[in-house]
C-alpha cells in the first residue's frame, strides 16, 4: 500500500507541476493552458467556432490518422504499464489481440491520460466542460480513449463522469457514443490483497489476479461503468448505462457481478435496482460465490437478511403472519444434486469462518435450518449409529467374557477354533 500511494501521490504532483507537459500547456488541472482560457472567452463571447479552429490546430497533432485513431496490438498498449510496474520492458509475444486507441500513447500525460481527462480531473468547471464538449465534437473518437498508466489502466471519461457525480454529462458522453464495457483495471482500483498479484498477460489486456481474496479495500469498484455507478449509488446514471447497453451481469476479473459489488459495499439500494433491471442473483464468480454465499464469506449480516428475504418464495400472508419457502441451494451445505458437502454454503461457510462476526448470521433462518436437518435427519441418524454400537460393545463384551482363559484352555486341554490356520503350523482344532 506504502508504494502504491507513493506511485498515486507522484504523478499527482507531475499533473500540476509538469508545465512541460504539451497537453498541460493545452488545459491543466488548474483549469488554466491555452486552450482552457480560450474556452473561459468563448463562455462570454459565444464564439464556440473560434474555439473549435484552434482545437482542430492544436490537438490533431496528437491522435493517430488525424482524430481517426488505428488499431493497436494489446503488447504495444500494456507494455507501457508493464514498465511502468516492474522496470522492465514487455518482452512476451504470441497475442493477436488488438485495441483500439486514438490518442496518441507517447503523447500523454503524466499518468497516461489524454486531454480529456483533463478536464474531468479538473473538476468541469464551466469552461473545462465547454472544453470537453468541443473536443469530442470534433474528434468524437477520443470518447473512449483511456488511462495507460498501472495505476488507472482503463479509465475513461465516462467513469470519470459517474465519478464526478454528474448525471448530465454522462448523458452527453452516452449519447456521444461512449464505450459502457470498457474496463477499469488499475491498480489504483484494485482490492488491496491483489494488488501485488498483478501479472501481464499477452492473452488478456487486463491484469491477471491472485484468485483468492477478501475484496479488501474501498475503491474496488467492480471495473464497468455500471459497478461505478452501483457503488456511488447514481442511480439516474445507473439506468441511463443500461439504456444504453450496459450488462449487470457483466463479470470483472474476480468474476463479480454488479450485485456482487453491491453486497461488498453493502449498497442495498442499488441492489434492488441492478435486480429490477435483469441481474441475475445466483451469478458464481471466481471463488463460487453467489451474491448471497458472498454476504455471508465476508459476514455482511444486513446484506446476508435482504438477499434472503429476496430469494424467498411466499405463498401466503395473513397480518403478521407469512407462509415462506427458502430454496437450499445455496444455503444448505448438501449439494442437491450430489449429495456431496458443498463447501462453499451459506452454512459451511458460517459454520467454517474464522471471525466472530460470522457466528452473528447462525440465528434465525440458519439456526433453524440446523434445527429442522437435525431433527429430520441428524437425530435419527445419530441413535442408529448408537444402536449399532451399542449391539457391537455388548457382543464383544460376551465373546470375551465367556472366552476361556488361559489357565482354563491349559487345565482342561481346550485349543480354540480358528477360522485361519497359521502356515506351518499343524494343529487340529479340539471342539467342545
Amino acid at each position: 500500500m506504502g508504494a502504491s500511494s507513493s506511485t498515486v501521490t507522484s504523478g499527482i504532483k507531475n499533473q500540476v507541476t509538469s508545465r512541460s507537459n504539451a497537453i498541460y500547456q493545452l488545459a491543466d488541472v488548474t483549469g488554466n493552458g491555452e486552450l482552457a482560457l480560450l474556452a473561459k472567452t468563448v463562455l462570454k463571447t459565444g464564439e464556440v467556432e473560434v474555439l473549435d479552429e484552434e482545437i482542430k490546430k492544436k490537438v490533431r497533432p496528437f491522435l493517430y490518422n488525424d482524430g481517426d485513431g488505428m488499431m493497436l496490438s494489446v503488447e504495444e498498449i500494456i507494455s507501457v504499464r508493464h514498465k511502468e510496474r516492474t522496470g522492465n520492458a514487455y518482452t512476451q509475444e504470441g497475442s493477436h489481440l488488438k485495441k483500439f486507441v486514438c490518442w496518441r500513447l507517447d503523447c500523454r500525460g503524466a499518468v497516461g491520460e489524454t486531454l480529456l481527462h483533463v478536464c474531468f480531473l479538473s473538476g468541469l468547471p464551466a469552461n473545462m466542460k465547454l472544453l470537453a464538449q468541443r473536443l469530442i465534437f470534433n474528434f468524437p473518437k477520443i470518447i473512449n480513449d483511456f488511462y495507460i498508466c498501472d495505476e488507472y489502466y482503463g479509465e475513461t471519461a465516462l467513469h470519470m463522469g459517474i465519478v464526478n457525480e454528474d448525471p448530465e454529462i454522462v448523458r452527453f458522453l452516452l449519447k456521444s457514443g461512449a464505450a459502457v464495457d470498457q474496463r477499469c483495471t488499475g491498480k489504483f482500483f484494485t482490492a488491496d490483497d491483489q494488488k501485488d498479484s498483478r501479472v501481464d498477460s499477452p492473452d488478456s489486456e487486463h491484469c491477471l489476479l491472485n484468485k483468492h481474496t477478501t475484496y479488501s479495500g474501498h475503491l474496488y469498484w467492480g471495473e464497468y461503468p455500471l459497478s461505478f455507478a452501483a457503488v456511488l449509488s447514481q442511480c439516474e446514471c445507473f439506468r441511463m448505462l443500461c439504456a444504453h447497453g450496459a450488462d449487470p451481469n457483466w463479470q470483472d476479473m474476480n468474476g463479480n457481478t454488479v450485485l456482487h459489488i453491491s453486497t461488498i459495499h453493502e449498497n442495498w439500494e442499488m441492489f434492488e435496482l441492478a435486480l429490477s433491471l435483469g441481474a441475475r442473483l445466483h451469478v458464481l464468480n471466481r471463488e463460487g460465490l453467489t451474491p448471497l454465499t458472498l454476504a455471508a464469506y465476508l459476514a455482511k449480516k444486513q446484506m446476508f437478511e435482504h438477499i434472503v428475504k429476496e430469494e424467498r418464495q411466499v405463498y401466503w400472508t395473513y397480518g403478521d403472519i407469512m407462509c415462506a419457502a427458502y430454496p437450499l441451494e445455496h444455503l444448505d451445505s448438501i449439494e442437491p444434486s450430489t449429495g456431496k458437502i458443498n463447501r462453499n454454503s451459506t452454512l459451511a461457510i458460517v459454520v467454517y469462518g474464522n471471525s466472530k462476526e460470522h457466528l452473528s448470521l447462525l440465528p434465525c433462518l440458519l439456526e433453524e435450518l440446523v434445527h429442522k436437518k437435525w431433527t429430520t435427519y441428524g437425530r435419527k441418524a445419530l441413535f442408529k449409529q448408537l444402536a449399532l454400537y451399542v449391539i457391537y460393545f455388548i457382543l464383544m463384551f460376551c465373546c470375551f467374557f465367556i472366552r476361556p482363559t488361559p489357565f482354563e484352555r491349559e487345565a482342561n486341554g481346550i485349543s480354540l477354533f480358528c477360522l485361519l490356520k497359521p502356515s506351518g503350523v499343524n494343529r487340529t482344532p479340539k471342539f467342545m
